[in-house]
């Protein structure tokens, strides 16, 4: 066997773990892809119970750690749960035109996972009305900027 044949042959067999690792990768997010959708919604929907939960739990002396011991759920999986709902909320927030282009305006680029997030702390200030005036969205995305 010469030296080319070698390394051909070694080549070959080092090439069949890489073909069976990708068609295991393509497998599994092709798993993933269904699973996700039914998962997300899921977890958010948790979240969503346990934020409300937790906000009904303050201010009357009921003991948010109370109910999560007694549904056998660690503190720590609860608030993870209501960071999936938080983020959710988040992302699929859709801003009111008017906000959104003065957010433009004023170069807050709303893809931005953070800027998202202090605009819409923003928008929640205003009392989140449904669809502010000029003046109101300028006041909120001010108020952002301002915090950025």
């Amino acid at each position: 066997m010469s030296a080319k044949q070698a390394k051909q042959s070694k080549t070959a067999t080092q090439s069949t773990p890489d073909i069976e690792a990708q068609a295991l990768q393509q497998q599994l997010v092709a798993e993933i892809g269904q699973l996700w959708p039914k998962a997300r919604d899921r977890a958010r929907e948790l979240g969503e119970k346990l934020f409300k939960l937790r906000e009904t739990c303050q201010g009357e002396g009921a003991s948010f750690n109370g109910f999560l011991k007694s549904l056998g759920i660690p503190h720590s999986s609860a608030y993870h749960f209501i960071g999936v709902y938080e983020d959710c909320v988040l992302v699929d927030f859709e801003f009111p035109a008017n906000v959104v282009k003065f957010a433009e305006t004023a170069n807050i680029d709303i893809t931005d996972f953070n800027n998202r997030r202090v605009l819409l702390a923003s928008y929640r200030d205003q009392k989140s009305p449904e669809r502010p005036t000029d003046g109101t969205a300028i006041a909120i995305v001010g108020s952002a900027a301002a915090a950025l």
